[in-house]
């Protein structure tokens, strides 16, 4: 505490009161306290299913900027789906200056847009099907969590080897992606390739959870098909169910509890 009170000069001027002893002893006590609190306590986990996966990014500013010539014009192409003008660039004198990281950039975007032959058409010149972006996401992961639900872009990117086990950055796999946009028909064709149907990302979060907080009622049924876990939880302590009720989701709320989902 602050007070004004005359010095011995006879001015008067801000002074502290100066803790006695005791006091000073129960502060160094309660700071020692405060530090090892600190020590055991832990931030708690963020409930990642409130996010939808994204349909893909917008095309880059960079790549307008940055990628020049046939490389520019092939991911432009690809972003658009135009095959006949990506088929004309591989076949153009100027080909030999295609970087494989602008190919591979190229198979993402097409496959987010669910232009199948456009994929086909960047797989027979050479793009890695199990490429990764910055944060592990594949071309597979992109075309089963779009909007587009491109169910036979998924089947050509599989046929070709395709990994259906890779994990993004944040532990999510192409199911549980899927699962987020609710594209019922690509989860059974990945469950059918052997994706696990009970993975988990880096929250705990499976695919059976994702499905059941966006209320994807036909996607549920479909993992509870193929052996999904009504009981497993999270990092928050939550299951499937759990996370219906907190969104509100009557149907699935009503197909899991029919299912015996109550714990």
């Amino acid at each position: 505490m602050i007070r004004s009170r005359k010095g011995r000069d006879g001015q008067s001027g801000p002074q502290v009161k100066i803790l006695r002893p005791a006091a000073l002893l129960w502060v160094f006590l309660l700071c020692i306290l405060l530090n090892l609190s600190g020590c055991f306590s832990q931030p708690a986990p963020s409930d990642s299913t409130k996010s939808e996966t994204s349909t893909g990014p917008e095309l880059p500013e960079t790549y307008e900027t940055e990628v020049r010539g046939i490389n520019r014009k092939l991911i432009q192409a690809s972003f658009a789906g135009k095959a006949a003008d990506v088929q004309v660039l591989f076949a153009d004198e100027d080909s030999k200056n295609l970087e494989q990281e602008y190919i591979n950039t190229s198979l993402h975007l097409a496959s987010v847009r669910g232009s199948t032959d456009t994929v086909r058409i960047l797989l027979d010149n050479g793009a890695d099907v199990n490429s990764t972006t910055a944060r592990g996401g594949t071309a597979l992961m992109w075309a089963a969590g779009s909007s587009m639900k491109p169910s036979d872009t998924v089947r050509v990117l599989l046929q070709a080897g395709a990994d259906v086990h890779v994990r993004s950055e944040n532990g999510r796999t192409a199911l549980i992606d899927a699962a987020a946009r609710g594209n019922g028909e690509i989860a059974e064709i990945l469950l059918v390739a052997g994706a696990e149907v009970n993975g988990i990302d880096e929250q705990g979060i499976t695919a059976l959870m994702m499905a059941a907080a966006h209320g994807h009622l036909d996607c549920v049924s479909t993992l509870l098909k193929y052996g999904a876990s009504k009981y497993a939880i999270d990092l928050l302590g939550q299951t499937a169910l759990d996370k219906a009720r907190d969104a509100n989701q009557a149907e699935v709320i009503g197909l899991l509890a029919g299912e015996g989902a109550e714990r």
